[in-house]
């Protein structure tokens, strides 16, 4: 599967399972409204794609509690994965092209750049 055929398909299956229902009632709501400003409702926007993105994490922190039970890892890393298409499908986020430009980036940087230890 290409990328944007997972990025495309991640974002419509979350569409259709209703993952984006409350959000899009709310926002509508708030526009609807005239006490909101412009400003409240892009705050709300952010604290949405704010939980997508911990959703994501949230996956991979379920891949390492099944390492650390002896468990396989690999539907947890789909599952990151499957929500990662479907962050970028809604944000309009070109992944291939990130991914690109991050390989590309990470060639040309020296080795164990950073001075960490890990």
């Amino acid at each position: 599967m290409k990328i944007k055929e997972l990025i495309d398909k991640s974002y419509i299956n979350a569409v259709e399972r209703g993952f984006y229902d409350r959000q899009n009632s709310v926002i509508g709501k708030m526009k609807a409204l005239s006490c909101f400003t412009e400003e409240d409702i892009e705050y709300v926007k952010l604290l949405y794609k704010t939980t997508k993105i911990m959703l994501i994490v949230t996956e991979l922190s379920e891949a390492v509690e099944n390492l650390r039970l002896g468990k396989p890892e690999g539907e947890e890393i789909g599952d990151t994965i499957v929500r990662i298409g479907d962050y970028c499908g809604r944000e309009g986020i070109d992944l291939e092209g990130q991914l690109e430009h991050v390989m590309k980036t990470n060639k040309e940087r020296p080795r164990l750049h950073g001075g960490k230890k890990f």
